[in-house]
């Protein structure tokens, strides 16, 4: 019970938050946050900023050289990279709490669907660190070993290998009665 209380929690929280266009409150429910998650809040920080940094990055960086060529307003992206910041801060504190296998629980075709999801999430992640250890035994660092045509073909080789364990999941779902072609 527990446990659907906080993803209730977590998804009006989203939703809150999504509707808030004042970089102070956010700031303030980010630290609100940052205070909840307690012993694992420097962890989880590491990792969010991580996340912003990677997918945000690229738009800020866009948004700002947009901004030397036409006006724009400074002031919305601030608001952008706050929230996306709070958001995804939620988001990793919800999965540091909260037990997902536990969640999922109520209803055996969700928790169907999430066996289903977690065993490709970790399937892909074992063949992405046997190729990322393979890179490694060959050099000194991976960033020197690692050439664009190496990461073009780990690329097909995880999309291909997702796709195709995708396929036999709904092969298994349909032949289960969870879809109804």
């Amino acid at each position: 019970m527990k446990t659907k209380l906080y993803a209730l929690f977590y998804l009006l929280t989203l939703i809150a938050i999504s509707l808030i266009h004042s970089p102070l409150i956010l700031l303030m429910l980010f630290a609100l946050i940052f205070f909840i998650a307690k012993g694992a809040r420097w962890h989880i920080l590491k990792r969010a900023l991580f996340v912003i940094l990677f997918f945000n990055g690229a738009i800020t960086l866009g948004y700002l050289l947009y901004g030397l060529f036409a006006p724009t307003h400074p002031e919305s992206l601030w608001l952008i990279n706050i929230r996306s910041l709070t958001l995804t801060y939620l988001t990793f504190t919800f999965l540091h709490f909260v037990d997902l296998h536990q969640l999922f629980a109520f209803s055996k075709k969700s928790a169907m669907f999430y066996a289903f999801t977690f065993a490709q999430i970790k399937m892909l992640e074992k063949l992405f660190l046997d190729y990322k250890d393979g890179i490694k035994s060959r050099s000194n660092s991976i960033f020197s070993a690692l050439k664009s045509s190496q990461l073009e073909s780990l690329m097909v080789m995880l999309f291909g290998t997702m796709l195709h364990k995708s396929d036999e999941q709904t092969k298994a779902l349909r032949s289960r009665g969870f879809f109804d072609d």
